[in-house]
């Protein structure tokens, strides 16, 4: 989730708010004249900067000219910090250390090389049979992990570019986007000399050239660019569909992204919805899935958009004009005066969804369903690493993890199913809640939370999570007044969760060092085999394990047996042979002589058995 303001010349800080357009300029030492733009996010808690100049002579096109100077993430920093750090490039105070050759190196001078553009388009401008192809390889390709193993990181509105850019990547169709501050377009035909001789390949995660280029668009643009990209669709199925956007520019300068997934009847929803991925940030390789977030939007502040397809013209590439992009409407913009259930129930009749309340209510119960899955993976990552394990709140991995953007929306889509609940018959009501009765925790009665609770918020429980990583993993659910027998069970719940997210990262390192079960021998010098190491995790996963001994210590003979009787031939992996099935289990990660989790090595170039403990 990324959106920008740009700052003017009088910055009024409160709390820092900003307004109006800041653009300075200079002239470097070999006389060239330059443009500087200083643009400020704030979001939540947080405040992104990027910095951008920008050579204000005329230039050939496929010139990658624009420069980013600065993109830093301020994470619960003071305005006045802020403000500094804002001033001293607003000042230009950057540049008395800036060497002269800084100007040659991004390319102040026309490239004196034979043209290397990122590919050359097999035509000049999009069809709508391109957008339809566009929209079905979408559907059929796009996951939470398509960019995973690909090394580029992106937020919401990196995501909203990824997808177009690797379909023309792959398809050779133009493709351009606007940079910030600037303006100037970046596409298929740009080039650098920071990417120009970098490999190129047919598969777009080994392209490092392609990787290169995205790198620096996503640096370079953010919300308020791409949405100058886009155009406003009829609310239809012909024009809302897999690969389209939804966004969202708020006020209090913040906003979010979402790429549309799939369009009706669909198993993630149980029923006819609109389904989306979107980007975190900060900035990751994998992505998350959800139903949309949909409400109204006054025009220019977003809505459900469409691409718009690139053209040359009189030997230059721009867009074609909104209006004149097949779909294009005002129409959305046309029902300020709708409630926010009724703007909702307004685009699901547009789009020719016919869904009785009670299929709507479980859509969205199954929604939230899916919501609570994916905060079980983040919480857990961020009990391990910033609950047990010192974790800078100013830093990334605090911010990674923290949940206050995902829990806002959680709740907000809460509400909405509470409210439409209250149109239901009490029959009905009572059906819909046991359908999701199903244990969040491990332990049964021992912790008696239903995924029904939370989304139904029983006894306010959802009201109660926390964003914060470095809480306890129990508050970071909202369970409080816990027995130490119940804090156990959760203990072990955690623990399961946390050890299943290290499996993949070990299946990883093993698929790197030991590639058709051949040793490689890595070496755990290297910085891209340092990666894939889990030292950090393990000493989370090592602090919480001793933390659930203490705990069971304290608890009565007949309580420990309950615990560990409960979870003896709960399976893990296989390769304990001493075990029932050869199958490693829950005890045998935490309870037995030597566990397992006291033996696992973060070293990823050690064999299977020692990464997962079992030798």
């Amino acid at each position: 989730m990324t959106t920008y303001i740009i700052l003017f010349v009088s910055l009024i800080f409160a709390s820092p708010s900003f307004a109006k357009p800041f653009k300075n300029s200079y002239t470097d030492p070999q006389g060239n004249k330059w443009n500087r733009w200083v643009i400020l996010n704030e979001q939540n808690d947080r405040f992104l900067l990027l910095v951008v100049d920008n050579p204000a002579s005329e230039m050939s096109q496929r010139q990658t000219s624009q420069v980013v100077v600065e993109r830093t993430a301020f994470v619960h920093t003071s305005g006045s910090e802020v403000l500094d750090k804002v001033n001293y490039y607003r000042y230009l105070m950057d540049l008395k250390y800036r060497p002269s050759s800084f100007y040659q190196e991004n390319e102040v001078t026309k490239l004196n090389k034979t043209p290397t553009p990122l590919w050359t388009p097999v035509k000049n401008e999009w069809s709508i049979e391109d957008e339809n192809n566009f929209a079905d390889w979408f559907k059929k390709n796009a996951s939470t992990t398509m960019a995973v193993g690909s090394g580029l990181e992106f937020d919401c509105a990196d995501f909203g570019l990824l997808g177009r850019w690797i379909y023309a990547h792959d398809n050779k169709l133009p493709i351009l986007n606007t940079l910030a501050g600037s303006g100037k377009l970046f596409g298929h035909f740009s080039e650098s000399k920071k990417w120009s001789a970098l490999p190129t390949h047919p598969d777009w995660k080994k392209d490092e050239r392609f990787k290169a280029a995205m790198r620096y668009l996503f640096d370079s643009t953010y919300t308020h660019s791409v949405f100058n990209d886009l155009y406003p669709v009829k609310l239809s199925k012909e024009f809302v569909t897999p690969g389209s956007i939804i966004l969202t520019l708020r006020s209090g300068n913040t906003g979010h992204t979402q790429v549309i997934y799939d369009v009706g009847m669909q198993s993630y929803c149980g029923a006819e919805c609109v389904s989306v991925l979107y980007g975190n940030e900060p900035s990751r390789e994998y992505a998350y899935k959800t139903q949309a977030d949909i409400r109204y939007h006054a025009l220019n502040t977003g809505g459900f958009l469409r691409w718009r397809w690139p053209q040359l013209k009189n030997g230059k590439w721009q867009f074609i004009a909104k209006s004149a992009m097949p779909g294009f409407s005002l129409e959305q913009y046309e029902n300020a005066d709708m409630s926010f259930d009724e703007f909702h129930a307004y685009v699901y009749e547009m789009l020719g969804f016919k869904i009785e309340p009670f299929k709507k209510a479980y859509s969205l119960a199954k929604s939230l369903y899916n919501d609570l899955n994916d905060r079980l993976v983040t919480t857990s990552q961020g009990t391990i690493f910033c609950h047990y394990q010192y974790c800078d709140r100013q830093g990334t991995l605090f911010d990674q993890y923290s949940t206050p953007s995902k829990d806002k929306r959680f709740r907000e889509k809460r509400d909405q199913l509470l409210r439409l609940m209250e149109t239901l018959k009490e029959r009905e009501k009572q059906d819909l809640m046991s359908l999701f009765k199903a244990d969040v925790f491990l332990g049964r009665s021992m912790v008696p939370i239903k995924y029904s609770d939370y989304i139904f918020n029983i006894n306010g429980i959802s009201d109660k999570m926390s964003s914060d990583p470095s809480a306890t993993y129990a508050d970071r659910w909202g369970l409080q007044n816990l027995t130490n027998l119940q804090l156990s069970f959760l203990q072990v719940s955690f623990l399961m969760y946390s050890f299943n997210f290290r499996k993949d990262l070990v299946a990883n390192a093993i698929r790197v060092c030991y590639q058709n079960g051949r040793d490689l021998s890595c070496d755990p010098n290297l910085p891209e085999i340092k990666k894939l190491s889990t030292l950090s995790m393990d000493t989370g996963l090592k602090a919480a394990h001793r933390q659930l001994l203490g705990v069971h210590q304290s608890l009565s003979y007949s309580d420990q047996a309950r615990v560990i009787n409960s979870i003896y031939n709960h399976r893990l992996i296989y390769g304990c042979h001493d075990s029932l099935y050869e199958y490693c289990t829950l005890e045998d990660l935490i309870y037995i002589q030597e566990p397992m989790i006291e033996k696992m090595s973060s070293d990823p170039a050690d064999p299977y058995v020692q990464r997962m403990g079992i030798k």
